[in-house]
């Protein structure tokens, strides 16, 4: 992996191909080629990973063209994926700090939601007719129990702002992980900005989340339930964190970490999964678990 990484960072059309051509790959290509960029940008700076970007656009349209692809969606797509990457990268290079950049990326998950609530009248109502209209794509495709699928989950339109955004989230940190792992694995790279397994997202916000649980249970307000799903997901990560740092101390045989992650892999298993974590990581930002456990070893 690490003569890998070398060969993509060493030269210039070596990482232009590297973006483009993990961006056509059938297996995740938004999260990879995102990756890639992460890594271009810590170890190149936003300016030249931005050109590097640009490049790739051009590059990716001319492939468009040649097969006779929908150019502008592809082009458009890529361009979303390497703006947020480079955005995150640039966050991570300017806070010098891995937990204050995942803090700052939780605080903007929250803001999202409530500017949903705020600019939307009924959120609630825009899910369920967007639910409808992907049921409606999927049964002209002929993909009926995909359809029927969609349409269950009508009745839970009123907590889709929350699960889009905490899966967007999602989607964002893990993409700035994997590349900040990526980059920590070139020799030449002088600049640490933290570690995974000591990822914590804070007392405080712990603390909004227990206030924004309570409001929720009481007064049952949708804004309210779905901020509460929002700030509860974010804690599967510092859960998440908390395996790493198990296995990095030998407190967690390789099978069960292999099996944990395993889990989050199967749709099956992977909703309970991610809520053991957030509950694992909620824990310890209440009661610190990972310092009494090595003050207890000592």
């Amino acid at each position: 992996m690490r003569a890998i990484i070398n060969w993509i960072i060493a030269r210039p059309e070596r990482s232009v191909l590297a973006l483009t051509g993990t961006f056509v790959l059938p297996i995740a290509p938004a999260l990879l080629s995102g990756t890639v960029m992460v890594l271009l940008v810590l170890a190149h700076g936003a300016v030249r990973g931005s050109i590097f970007g640009m490049a790739g656009l051009v590059v990716l349209a001319l492939m468009g063209l040649l097969a006779q692809a929908p150019v502008m969606s592809l082009v458009g797509n890529a361009a979303m994926i390497w703006a947020l990457a480079v955005l995150l990268a640039g966050l991570l290079a300017w806070t010098q700090s891995l937990v204050f950049a995942v803090q700052i990326t939780v605080i903007a998950a929250i803001v999202i939601t409530l500017g949903i609530f705020l600019v939307v009248a009924d959120p609630a109502a825009v899910w369920a007719d967007l639910l409808t209209q992907l049921a409606a794509t999927f049964s002209q495709a002929g993909l009926d129990q995909q359809s029927q699928f969609i349409l269950a989950q009508q009745p839970h339109a009123g907590l889709m702002t929350g699960v889009v955004v905490s899966a967007g989230w999602t989607f964002s940190v893990v993409l700035l992980l994997i590349g900040y792992g990526a980059y920590r694995l070139v020799p030449a790279s002088n600049a640490s900005y933290g570690d995974f397994r000591q990822l914590g997202m804070g007392r405080v916000l712990a603390i909004v989340l227990a206030a924004i649980a309570l409001g929720a249970t009481f007064s049952g307000a949708l804004w309210l339930v779905n901020l509460a799903i929002v700030m509860l997901l974010v804690f599967w990560l510092q859960g998440l964190s908390m395996l790493h740092w198990f296995r990095g101390t030998g407190r967690l045989p390789l099978l069960a970490f292999v099996a944990a992650y395993a889990a989050l892999m199967v749709p099956v298993t992977a909703g309970v999964m991610v809520f053991a974590l957030a509950l694992l990581g909620y824990c310890d930002a209440w009661f610190d678990l990972r310092r009494k456990m090595v003050g207890k070893a000592q």
